[in-house]
């Protein structure tokens, strides 16, 4: 609930009227960022529509594409100097972790909805995929980037389903490990995390890459 646009001392609901006037006119872009994962799950059928509408009008409107950027890195580098990992295997905040595979997709869109509207996918796989149709993405680096999200998704559920998130290799019992590996297919737990740390590194390049180095901004804190 705090994270409703006026804050904590706004209203719990809105009327149709007041989101979409907010979308277009006040939204930050970390608010679109976050808007390309929306869409009506219940309700009335005309109002489900009409958000559809508002919602994807949103996000294909022009942009200026180098504050998107700069923006983009900007909050990345603030939720990384709020939550910083304390290991590889915490895997959402981790760089070259699911945030940043977040970030890329929900940049991207943004920077090409204007002109590949068909690019707006909620699911972030998705949206890579969707990306590279649209020539918005290299073929190679979006099958890259799915099977990252795909890879660090399974990680991240199964320490969720074993242990919670205070893992511990050192100290993780032999049956987690073998069962971690088989989950993503590997042949031992030390596999497992080569894999992890290569493919952070890599998804790290790609950020750095599609954002901050056309940006000039750096996401990482100082």
């Amino acid at each position: 609930m705090r994270l409703r646009p006026s804050g904590a001392s706004g209203p719990i609901a809105v009327p149709y009227s007041g989101f979409e006037k907010y979308q277009r006119n006040d939204a930050w872009t970390f608010e679109h960022m976050a808007l390309t994962r929306a869409r009506p799950v219940l309700g009335d059928a005309e109002l489900c529509r009409r958000l559809d509408g508002a919602i994807r009008e949103v996000l294909t409107a022009p942009r200026d594409r180098q504050k998107l950027l700069a923006d983009a890195a900007d909050m990345r580098r603030r939720i990384a100097q709020e939550h910083k990992a304390k290991h590889v295997w915490q895997v959402k905040h981790l760089r070259g972790g699911l945030v940043d595979l977040e970030f890329l997709a929900q940049t991207l869109q943004l920077a090409h909805a204007p002109e590949h509207p068909d690019v707006l996918r909620p699911n972030t796989q998705a949206a890579f995929a969707a990306l590279a149709r649209a020539g918005a993405l290299d073929g190679g680096t979006a099958e890259e980037l799915v099977a990252a999200t795909r890879f660090m998704r399974q990680i991240q559920g199964m320490l969720r389903l074993t242990v919670g998130p205070d893992f511990d290799e050192d100290s993780a019992h032999e049956g987690v490990r073998r069962r971690l590996a088989a989950a993503v297919g590997e042949p031992s737990f030390d596999a497992v995390r080569e894999r992890l740390v290569a493919t952070a590194e890599r998804v790290r390049h790609i950020f750095a890459e599609s954002i901050e180095t056309p940006s000039g901004v750096s996401s990482d804190p100082s």
